[in-house]
């Protein structure tokens, strides 16, 4: 027999012969484009080559299944570490097939099939920069076991910021420390402190700069530690890092204790200033100015010891300014001012005197410092009237006891304030 075929029209298929066809086989390329099953409905009717007899025609049903199209996501972002989670949609009923084209720059993406209807990886991007997973996935019908067009699914892996910036710092108290902030990927940082109840200035509060600047002190004499949590999060991707701690040791400014303040003392003598601090194993330096005083230098030490004398007949000074430091940590100077006051030099006028038994004294005191006072004791020998006395002079009237001259020795010693000069033996015959 030889045959024609025509189909019936369907309004929701295209590619079926809706002209008569007269081969041999029944051909057609048919596409639905509908999400549902459609049937395409053939008449063929045979005809014998001997007689030309024509047969019963005959209903031929083409059921065209549809062919799954992808609905779901083809593109998604993560961070480093982070799962990528796709659920896996089509226009049509559908299981799906899925796999990653091997990133030699991360770990943990599927290179083998998998047939889950999620698209679900943890990925880890172990460069700095972003890098981009392909996945391929392919659906199949439900109905009809029909493969559908693969797509192609691209994630993004952006990197985790690793903090690279300091993790220490130490700064004396009453210092600000300032600890710039990096990564290893452009990122924002937020930092916050512990409170540490024996310092202030730390910022208890989330900070969103990108340095670390608090001007800390330390209320003890001892060494504090406060400890700082930065977070970094990437510019590109907005991903968090691990969070890095931050030590900020906060060393004692030490404070000098001067006892005393001052000193008033003698040409001649020795000062004796002790230093202290309130934090152990503080050392001290001095430098000094002095007026009218030789003998006071710089150094350091726990005591200012030094044999100062008046250059005059006034008093001078000498300033010290006393430096206290710990390590590289230096306190505020502080001052001790010590006074030197001269000592008193007496002239006797006249140095001896002879004089007639009955007769008085006439021996006057003078001294190059002014307010400059006298006293003398007295040794007599065969003589009498001689006595202890204070004053500008001697005038005291003496008698021979014997007949051979006797002599008054009077010792004078001249006090300036807390200051005695010299003692001068004045004898009288």
């Amino acid at each position: 027999s030889t045959y024609t075929w025509i189909a019936a029209n369907n309004a929701n298929t295209t590619g079926e012969s809706l002209t008569t066809q007269s081969t041999a086989t029944l051909s057609n390329v048919i596409t639905n484009t509908t999400t549902s099953v459609q049937t395409v409905i053939y008449t063929v009717t045979p005809t014998s080559t001997a007689a030309s007899c024509a047969g019963i025609s005959q209903t031929v049903s083409v059921t065209v299944n549809p062919t799954p199209v992808m609905t779901s996501a083809n593109t998604a972002t993560i961070c480093s570490g982070n799962t990528v989670s796709i659920p896996l949609t089509s226009n049509v009923p559908s299981t799906f097939t899925w796999i990653a084209a091997d990133n030699l720059n991360t770990t943990g993406e599927s290179t083998t099939t998998q047939t889950s209807g999620t698209l679900s990886d943890a990925i880890t991007n172990n460069t700095a920069s972003a890098q981009s997973v392909i996945y391929t996935v392919t659906p199949t019908s439900s109905g009809g076991l029909c493969a559908g067009s693969a797509q192609t699914v691209t994630v993004t892996v952006n990197p985790t910021p690793a903090m690279t910036s300091a993790s220490s710092a130490t700064v004396c108290s009453g210092g600000t420390v300032s600890i710039p902030l990096t990564s290893n990927v452009a990122s924002t940082f937020t930092w916050i402190a512990t409170n540490n109840p024996n310092t202030t200035g730390e910022s208890v509060t989330t900070q969103t700069t990108s340095t670390i600047s608090n001007t800390l002190t330390s209320s003890t004499g001892n060494s504090e530690v406060v400890i700082y949590t930065v977070t970094p999060t990437s510019t590109g991707g907005a991903c968090p890092g691990t969070a890095q701690t931050v030590s900020v040791t906060v060393s004692p400014t030490p404070v000098v204790t001067v006892t005393p303040t001052s000193q008033s003392l003698c040409s001649g003598s020795t000062t004796s200033i002790a230093l202290s601090s309130q934090v152990g194993g503080t050392t001290f330096s001095w430098t000094v100015t002095q007026s009218g005083v030789t003998g006071a230098s710089a150094s350091s030490g726990d005591t200012i010891a030094q044999t100062l004398t008046a250059t005059g007949s006034s008093a001078g000074t000498a300033v010290y300014t006393i430096t206290p430091s710990v390590g590289t940590c230096v306190g505020s100077p502080a001052t001790a001012t010590v006074t030197i006051n001269p000592a008193p030099s007496l002239t006797v006028t006249p140095s001896s005197q002879n004089i007639c038994s009955g007769n008085a004294t006439a021996i006057t005191f003078t001294s190059n410092v002014v307010g400059t006072t006298f006293a003398w004791t007295v040794s007599q020998t065969g003589v009498s009237g001689a006595a202890n006395g204070s004053g500008s002079g001697i005038t005291q009237t003496l008698t021979a006891t014997g007949t051979s001259p006797g002599t008054a020795a009077y010792t004078v010693t001249p006090t300036a304030g807390a200051c005695a000069g010299a003692d001068v033996v004045v004898t009288v015959t």
